[in-house]
């Protein structure tokens, strides 16, 4: 593994981690108020995706490219880091291009597209290859080190593994919760989760929390 960078560079990565941290788990938020203040829509979207189809429309595309500009900017510790941050920031922008199928709900849709089902499938698989890339660079990137493991390392090294883990079985049970729903809008919430443990791992690893002592 290369060595830890050096001012001003671990700064600026810093901050690009916190960015996309705090895009990630104020995503969800962000748009559902966006479009109940600005579209009088009071009815929670099933899932993030339908919210394309809403006021909050562009802004769900341009907070997608925002991250997805982050993620492909972040270089990272190493040649690998780059390449499963730059996949999936790419998944991300590819989501946004290629939006789910149309939302019926007539109160808060705006949009109409043609349905076409080989799009939702495509749209529904880069999601998931977005989150599953970036549990991966949480569970086995985030926590490797360059031999100096303090206390503060190995309890982020907990919270990394454990944002993974979260946002895998939030993955897994968006189908079971479909089939058998325990609560309305499944999706959205298991998206939300998903994405708040992403953003948790990124604002930890841009040293929102457990900095290392100086």
């Amino acid at each position: 593994m290369a060595g830890e960078f050096q001012e001003p560079y671990l700064i600026t990565f810093n901050r690009l981690r916190k960015s996309v941290g705090f895009l990630g788990i104020l995503f969800p938020l962000v748009l559902v108020l966006w479009a109940l203040v600005f579209g009088e829509c009071t009815n929670l979207q099933n899932s993030l995706s339908n919210y394309y189809y809403t006021t909050s429309g562009d802004l769900f595309v341009g907070l997608i490219f925002a991250i997805s500009w982050f993620l492909i900017a972040y270089k990272g510790y190493d040649k690998l880091d780059h390449v499963l941050t730059s996949f999936a920031g790419s998944c991300a922008i590819l989501v946004a291009l290629l939006p789910t199928g149309q939302n019926m709900d007539e109160q808060c849709s705006i949009r109409d597209l043609d349905e076409l089902a080989w799009r939702t499938t495509v749209h529904n698989i880069l999601a998931i290859l977005f989150f599953l890339t970036l549990a991966y660079i949480s569970y086995f990137q985030f926590t490797k080190t360059s031999g100096n493991m303090t206390s503060e390392k190995v309890n982020r090294n907990k919270i990394y593994r454990i944002c993974a883990i979260i946002m895998v079985v939030a993955l897994v049970f968006i189908p079971v919760f479909s089939v058998f729903p325990i609560f309305p809008n499944v999706i959205f919430w298991m998206e939300w989760v998903a994405m708040a443990a992403f953003g948790f791992s990124w604002l930890t690893k841009g040293g929102f929390i457990l900095a290392d002592r100086v």
